[in-house]
């Protein structure tokens, strides 16, 4: 006897073979229910053999769904047994469960009907409904902890962590601020293996633009023009690749070592050109002084003979 229990989204496919006059109770779901039992969302899709059952119809203790009632209060709801000839869901609550063949019981109609309002089934290309899988709590362990804004996927669909999860294989996307985006397909079984992912972030590699601008800017350079280009060689060597985003700020130093080498570059003098100078007279260069005054004397000399000239050519007139 059930007395004072649920019984919800439940179902049977085994035989019945009720013996003798009808004395014991049968059902498909339960013999005898009491007090405050419900029975919601459950189907009976086994064989009723009555080849052996000598009661009398219509039958008061045999019934698809439950055999006897002990009381006057159970609640059903959504129940469907196989259709038997003068069997019905329950002989004092005929209204207990539906009657449908085992063919209908197959369908996809059925399925839907199965479930409606709270039945809960997994649909069986095969067969009659399926009660769901198990699920699995499985926790997502992301590395590094520090990582910020994780966001887990299970078959392209955002989930909470840890998510329950049937057996079976999913896609996992897990993303976070800085790295790079993580695929995976994971196996979930009864295993407790299984049941914690581990999954191993990658960092975005850091952005070399300015350290590569600035070996360019290097590499224009004639190193023969300077005095000294070997700090902009150590600059340029002491560049290490391979930096991850989180250390954006040792490759941006690289940059500005080279860029502040470059900067402190010094020209070597310009070379002057054979037969020429870049150096004014000095004040103790006394022939090239000889030769500054025998033009000024020469000049001088030139516009005196003029002078006398044009005097001469005025009296003679």
């Amino acid at each position: 006897m059930i007395q004072n229990s649920k019984v919800i989204n439940c179902y049977s496919t085994g035989k019945i073979v009720p013996l003798g006059k009808g004395t014991t109770d049968f059902g498909g779901i339960a013999g005898t229910v009491g007090t405050g039992t419900e029975i919601r969302h459950c189907y009976f899709a086994g064989e009723v053999d009555l080849s052996q059952y000598t009661a009398t119809t219509p039958y008061k203790r045999l019934g698809g769904i439950v055999g006897g009632v002990s009381s006057d209060t159970p609640v059903f709801e959504n129940n469907y047994f196989i259709e038997t000839e003068n069997v019905t869901a329950c002989s004092k609550y005929t209204e207990a469960g539906t009657a449908k063949s085992l063919e209908y019981m197959e369908t996809e109609d059925f399925f839907n009907e199965i479930t409606t309002a709270g039945g809960n089934y997994r649909f069986n290309s095969n067969g009659t409904p399926l009660l769901p899988a198990p699920k699995y709590a499985v926790s997502f362990v992301v590395t590094p902890a520090e990582l910020a804004n994780v966001v887990i996927k299970v078959n392209g669909q955002e989930v909470a962590n840890p998510v329950d999860l049937e057996t079976g294989t999913y896609t996992v996307e897990v993303s976070a601020d800085n790295c790079e985006v993580f695929n995976l397909n994971i196996t979930i079984t009864a295993d407790t293996a299984t049941h914690t992912q581990t999954i191993a972030m990658t960092y975005l590699p850091a952005d070399y633009t300015k350290v590569d601008g600035a070996i360019d800017k290097a590499n224009a350079l004639n190193k023969d023009n300077y005095k000294d280009f070997s700090a902009v060689e150590a600059a340029v060597k002491a560049v290490v690749r391979g930096k991850n985003i989180m250390e954006q700020s040792e490759v941006d130093k690289m940059a500005k070592a080279i860029e502040d080498a470059i900067a402190a570059l010094e020209k070597k003098p310009a070379s002057t050109k054979p037969g020429t100078s870049d150096k004014c007279p000095q004040t103790g260069d006394t022939s090239s002084l000889a030769l500054w005054i025998v033009l000024l004397f020469t000049s001088g000399g030139a516009a005196i003979a003029t002078t006398v000239v044009s005097r001469k050519k005025k009296y003679n007139r």
